[in-house]
């Protein structure tokens, strides 16, 4: 896929949208391969929590 391999420029749609807006990304710890995909963005916060038993 084209694009970048590390982060986003100051002129990429993404960057220029949020700017320094953390992206805010809720997951379930029960999946890790979802948090993954949060760790790759540069400005992503994880915040994580069990299901419920």
């Amino acid at each position: 896929l084209p694009g970048k391999a590390l982060a986003l420029s100051e002129t990429c749609f993404p960057e220029a949208v949020l700017g320094p807006v953390p992206h805010i990304y809720p997951f379930i710890v029960n999946d890790p391969g979802e948090g993954t995909q949060a760790k790759r963005r540069s400005a992503a916060v994880i915040i994580d929590h069990l299901t419920p038993p």
